[in-house]
Parts: structure tokens; sequence; C-alpha cells
């Protein structure tokens, strides 16, 4: 009598535990059901956009607190590059060649300014390479980006010899004001990808923004729906 009253609650409590993590895994496949409308929404919004769709920057600043505008917001900028203040974000590749992403200040009548992720450069240590530079008043359309956290293995930037492994905002900002200090104003806490020019030939080359938003959340979705069957069939078996 023990023994059956011992083994039925052993029983009941396999059966809640397997029960409720077959319960997590269907909601976590559900939950990548969603995200997959999501991005496809998005995808499908920035392969449609045109120019008539980007928003003047100050509208941007203005319409979001704190000027945190959300991610991927198509913006419009007039201003003028600061060349002579770029910097390289390494290490990054193109088609398996080493290189780095071309960050310039981009400074507005207002004198805000905004890095703006002008594209990829190889390695100019390997090839000597002619980077383009437009000089004067411009009008740069972009995507508005978030700085994302810098992984727990990847290199520290190095604000004092100005070596850059992410986009670390405050840091950036520190280190372009230091070396200038006209920029009166702190730089715009997001940064904008430049929108790719068909037409454009050249260094540095314009980054494609679709390519950098991988869309697997279908793939997770099947996982987490195969776990959840796997989990039954084994409580069953």
């Amino acid at each position: 009598m023990n023994l059956q009253k011992g083994f039925s609650k052993g029983f009941i409590g396999i059966t809640l535990i397997t029960l409720s993590i077959v319960l997590i895994c269907l909601l976590l496949g559900f939950w990548q059901i969603q995200r997959l409308h999501w991005k496809e929404g998005l995808l499908s919004s920035l392969t449609e956009s045109n120019l008539s769709s980007f928003e003047p920057i100050e509208t941007v600043i203005a319409h979001y607190k704190n000027t945190v505008a959300p991610n991927l917001t198509k913006v419009r900028l007039k201003g003028v590059y600061r060349h002579d203040l770029e910097i390289k974000l390494i290490p990054r590749t193109l088609k398996g060649t080493s290189g780095a992403h071309l960050l310039t200040p981009f400074v507005f009548s207002s004198g805000k300014f905004v890095l703006i992720n002008r594209g990829w450069i190889p390695d100019s240590q390997k090839q000597t390479i002619h980077i383009k530079r437009p000089q004067g008043e411009l009008e740069v359309f972009g995507y508005v980006r978030h700085p994302t956290a810098a992984s727990k293995i990847s290199p520290k930037n190095d604000v004092l010899k100005g070596t850059w492994f992410n986009v670390n905002v405050m840091e950036i900002s520190k280190f372009l004001s230091s070396n200038d200090k006209t920029l009166i104003q702190k730089m715009l806490p997001f940064y904008v990808m430049q929108k790719p020019d068909k037409t454009y030939e050249g260094y540095p080359v314009p980054l494609d923004l679709l390519s950098s938003l991988p869309n697997h959340h279908l793939q997770y979705a099947f996982t987490w729906f195969f776990l959840a069957f796997g989990l039954l069939l084994g409580y069953i078996g």
C-alpha cells in the first residue's frame, strides 16, 4: 500500500513536470510563429520602402522620448560628413574578405550629430584602396539601428587608441568630443545604417540591411514543437 502510494506520488510528480515542460515548449513555439509574422512584415516593409517614406531626422527625434527611436526606423538626414573623425569597426568581413565597417559622424545644422555606417571597406594593410568621401551638405537615407551589447567573448573597445570592436555610443561620443572641441552637443544615442544604392561603385560598399536580419523563426518554432512532441512520446512510452 505504501509502495503504491509512493508510486502514485512519483507518477503524479513526473506527469506534472513533463506537462509543464511540454506547455513551455508549445508556448515558445507559438511565440516564434508570432515573431515570424512580425519579421516577414518588417522585411516586406523594408523591401517596398521608397525615398518618400523616410522621415526627417528632426521628426524622428521629436516623436520619440529621449531621442530613442524604434529600431529600423527609416530616416533621412541633411548635414555634413566629418570624414576627419571617421572610425573603423573591426573586424568585419564581406564575402569572406576581412575588413571593417566605416562609421562617420554626420553633423546637422543644429549642431547635433549621429554616426552613419557608410559600409564595408577591405583591410587597408593588405591592399591599397580609395575611399569615396563626399563633401559639402548632403542628404542621406538610412535606417536607425540600436547598438547591441558586446558579447562576453568579444574584445573591449580601446577608447584611448580609438580601436573599436562594437558601437558603444557613450565611448565613441567621448572619444570624438575629445578629438574635436567643436562637437559641443552629444551624439544621438543610436546610429544610422546608410541605405544601399545599387548604382554605387567603389568603397565603402553599402551594407545590405536585409541580409543582416536573418529570419530563422520558423526553424526555431519547429524545434520547440519537436521537443514538445518528443517529450510526450517519451512520457507515453
